[in-house]
């Protein structure tokens, strides 16, 4: 059961760390400007955070749906948060 969790955390902060790097590179950290401003700063680290915790459930509802016979409601519940912060990273890339 540790390591299930484990390899769910890992595959979660693995995605994250990759949609922030390419965030913060986007937004010119080390292209254009050697330092990000402090409030940038605070909105890239308070969107991790959210996004782990959220990323999290969804891996965790999408591992125990069929074995725990999750309904299709509750399935889309755990991706819609995930999906609608994906596109608030896009948008904020692009």
């Amino acid at each position: 059961r540790f390591v299930f969790v484990l390899a769910i955390l890992a595959t979660v902060v693995k995605s994250i760390f990759s949609y922030m790097l390419v965030l913060v590179a986007s937004l010119g950290w080390g292209v254009t400007r050697p330092y990000l401003d402090q409030p940038t700063i605070l909105k890239v680290q308070a969107l991790s955070c959210f996004y782990i915790v959220l990323d999290f459930i969804r891996e965790s509802a999408l591992s125990f749906r069929h074995s725990h016979s999750l309904s299709i409601a509750f399935v889309l519940l755990c991706l819609l948060p995930v999906a609608l912060l994906n596109g608030v990273i896009f948008y904020w890339i692009f």
